[in-house]
């Protein structure tokens, strides 16, 4: 992610995004990444495309717009947690891809046969 951000101003020119529908965005916290002086973060950015996508090319109502984000918001928030337990999955001795494979594992034979 740009650390940096986006200048509001110049993203709202760009993107057919009007200053007080922006401002309403922000209060509804559909935007809610923290904003610094007069910069938007990368995911704002993003977010702020989707919303003005659904909103207006594909006529979503505001209490959809509301659903979608939130449902957006779980995937994510449910992306973070699966990658985690992946990750440490992938540190367990006789995991996939961890490289050993304890004694006795069902399912598998054993030297003894």
């Amino acid at each position: 992610m740009n650390t940096i951000g986006l200048e509001i101003e110049r993203f709202l020119e760009a993107s057919s995004i009007d200053r007080t529908t922006y401002d309403t965005w922000v209060e509804r916290r559909w935007l809610v990444s923290v904003q610094s002086g007069n910069r938007l973060s990368d995911a704002d950015a993003a977010r702020a495309m989707l919303i003005r996508d659904l909103r207006d090319d594909l006529g979503v109502n505001d209490e959809g717009i509301d659903l979608v984000l939130q449902l957006l918001d779980q995937v994510h928030g449910l992306r973070r947690v699966l990658h985690g337990l992946r990750a440490e999955a992938s540190r367990r001795p006789g995991s996939p891809g961890s490289g050993s494979v304890p004694p006795g594992r069902p399912g598998e034979p054993s030297d003894a046969a």
